[in-house]
């Protein structure tokens, strides 16, 4: 170490102050003796040496003693500035402080990282190939039945049976059937279900209706019977409701989304528009997460799913994130696709058009943002 400008004392030795004699006697100067003197500052007889420090210094790690299938997040260690010293340079101080962060950044990332679990999003060729022409798909909360409208068979809500819930693979046709012609409808498109299974709406393209069944037994198609129509000033293809039935939302022949609030809850007779969204490209069907914070489309022709992320429940106008999905490596090009989830979110359906249902398995509930698999 260079000079630092302060002179020390090594010794101390002791003197009469009657004659200023010296005494004979001498002792080492350390801190703990009470007649200890400290370092003086004298530049002039004791000229510091140059001093460099260091400037802010940085060191990424990824934290790498996670579980198996788990994967760690990156954490950066900082050598404040002048935190090391040089008395040749500032390159060398910089030296000291990377060399420092070599060796200190690995065990600091596993102590402040976390692990992480990759999203996966799994297609196990899980799809059912042998439906009639459908354009949409929907399931009662258990997942052991499943909704289809289907066009030209006739125009129809048909109701199928799973015997293992999510399993579209396992799908029968229980003979169940309402065919949808009220109000000169010929071409219906999407259709929701209330959450008790007790209401059925389903949107018409030719006569661009609403069109409003009651279930006199809960998630049995065969019990439905017409109560009236809504009509719409645009072309309908999908129809979504909030939980509660407030609010109703239609996606047009076309990009936008509009949400109409319904005064009385899921009655279509009191709905007024209240918000439209523009989208960049048209998709086809519409889902909403069950609490209204993200909204869910499905580009048939891109085969794209997007995740839009809602800021506030059911606000069109609050869209935050946008995430997407591409599985045009699975779902043929086709058109009128119908995406629905399962009630956990564990379960992503795609419904073409061509006679098909895919179902995608997701170890995070709603979370697209992931890496596709195909097993």
């Amino acid at each position: 170490m260079g000079n630092t400008g302060y002179k020390s004392f090594a010794s101390l030795e002791l003197y009469y102050i009657d004659d200023n004699s010296y005494a004979g006697t001498t002792k080492t100067n350390i801190t703990t003796d009470p007649d200890y003197i400290a370092p003086i500052l004298d530049t002039v007889t004791c000229t510091p040496s140059p001093r460099y420090y260091n400037t802010v210094r940085t060191l990424t790690k990824t934290k790498n003693n996670c579980s198996s299938g788990e994967i760690g997040s990156a954490v950066t260690l900082t050598a404040n500035a002048k935190l090391f010293v040089s008395e040749i340079s500032v390159d060398d101080a910089n030296a000291q402080a990377d060399s420092w962060l070599a060796a200190s950044a690995q065990e600091y990332a596993n102590n402040r990282g976390i692990c992480i679990i990759p999203t996966k999003i799994t297609f196990s060729n899980n799809v059912k190939t042998d439906l009639l022409q459908q354009m949409c798909v929907s399931f009662d909360p258990t997942g052991t039945m499943l909704y289809t409208t289907l066009h030209n068979g006739p125009d129809s809500v048909a109701q199928y049976r799973l015997s293992t819930p999510w399993d579209v693979t396992t799908a029968t046709y229980l003979n169940k059937s309402l065919t949808i012609n009220q109000n000169g409808e010929s071409s219906p498109h999407g259709h929701h279900i209330s959450p008790d299974g007790t209401k059925l709406y389903v949107g018409g393209t030719t006569s661009n209706s609403i069109l409003y069944y009651t279930l006199s037994t809960a998630w049995d198609i065969s019990t439905a019977v017409y109560v009236t129509f809504l009509s719409i000033p645009i072309t309908l293809d999908y129809i979504h409701f909030s939980n509660n039935g407030i609010y109703m939302f239609l996606k047009s022949h076309g990009k936008n989304i509009q949400r109409y609030t319904l005064a009385t809850a899921w009655d279509i007779t009191t709905a007024a528009l209240t918000q439209t969204l523009q989208q960049t490209s048209e998709g086809y069907d519409i889902y909403f997460k069950n609490d209204g914070t993200s909204l869910f489309t499905f580009d048939g022709n891109a085969r794209i799913v997007t995740k839009k992320n809602l800021s506030t429940a059911w606000d069109l106008s609050s869209v935050v994130t946008t995430e997407s999905l591409d599985i045009s490596s699975i779902v043929a090009l086709g058109n009128f696709e119908s995406i629905h989830f399962s009630d956990n979110g564990l379960y992503m359906f795609i419904g073409s058009y061509f006679s098909s249902i895919y179902r995608f398995e997701l170890n995070k509930p709603f979370d697209i943002n992931g890496t596709l698999i195909v097993t």
